[in-house]
């Protein structure tokens, strides 16, 4: 009973507590997370990988003097994607409009079981959304969009998310950031499913049953995260996605990163990862993969 009194505490001074300004040292103000963090090294280089939750309610204070250690001490951080130039935007945004939405004269009704339509009406009520315009959205761009809306309707805020944290207190003390993938690449993730897939996923997550909404299920993914346990949240990751997406968005990208991150470990210096929380636990981890390749790595927090 004691345990869960206190996991109860937590999770309520991590949902209700509040913050004025969002930066790095809002976040380390009267700690009262302790996220897991591992070093990989060798005789010269050291890199920290530190697992990003990409939005978060006010109050959650993450950012531990080991953490601001490994940051502050750090020449480059190394973040899942960013656009180098105006142009790499321009790119992105043309890539999105091109698979935005359904083909002319399609939309989701019709490709929806009337159930599930029904469900996502409900949807488009409650967050105030467009219906004809939601109706004619790619299913794996509204499954963006929906958790977006249902993350802000409920006090979740990217501002507030580690990795912008990072990146926003990178550029203001000119620190090199450096990316793993162009968001091209991220992107390309989701939108090259085919549509038969992206409607199967949309489908799931208009079914998850009201014991695991998208906000229950990320309640318990924060406070697992914010608890350093790193198994629950491997278990809670995996049971949010369907195999097939999580060997896409996760292993696979996984797999295409290892290589850059072992750049990293080539250079003579110390560099600071921030990538989502799901690729440093759970089957098919970056942590995994650097120690079977034989790079020394260990949990320091």
């Amino acid at each position: 009973m004691a345990g869960f009194i206190r996991i109860s505490v937590l999770l309520l001074v991590l949902l209700l507590a509040g913050c004025q300004s969002a930066t790095l040292q809002t976040a380390g103000r009267d700690v009262n997370a302790h996220p897991a963090m591992w070093l990989a090294e060798d005789d010269d280089s050291k890199v920290y990988l530190f697992g990003s939750i990409h939005v978060l309610p006010e109050g959650v204070r993450w950012y531990t003097p080991a953490i601001a250690r490994a940051f502050e001490n750090a020449e480059e951080l190394v973040i899942e994607s960013k656009a180098d130039d105006s142009a790499g935007d321009m790119e992105m945004s043309d890539y999105i409009d091109a698979r935005a939405l359904l083909p002319e004269g399609q939309t989701l009704d019709e490709l929806l079981s009337p159930a599930d339509y029904a469900r996502l009406q409900e949807l488009v009520t409650i967050l105030e959304l467009d219906e004809y315009r939601i109706s004619r959205m790619q299913p794996w761009l509204l499954r963006i969009v929906l958790t977006n809306e249902i993350f802000e309707h409920s006090g979740m805020q990217r501002t507030l998310g580690v990795d912008n944290l990072f990146e926003q207190s990178a550029l203001r003390n000119e620190m090199k950031i450096s990316a793993l993938e162009t968001p091209r690449e991220a992107m390309m993730t989701l939108a090259e499913y085919p549509l038969e897939v992206q409607v199967r996923q949309l489908s799931e997550s208009l079914n998850k049953t009201a014991g695991e909404s998208e906000n229950g299920d990320f309640s318990g993914l924060l406070l697992s995260w914010a608890m350093g346990d790193i198994d629950r949240n491997a278990r809670l990751i995996a049971a949010s996605m369907s195999p097939l997406t999580y060997r896409n968005v996760v292993v696979d990208r996984n797999r295409k990163w290892l290589p850059r991150l072992e750049g990293y470990l080539a250079k003579p210096q110390q560099t600071m990862v921030v990538v989502g929380n799901a690729h440093l636990v759970g089957k098919g981890n970056l942590i995994d993969m650097l120690k079977h390749r034989g790079h020394t790595v260990s949990r320091i927090q």
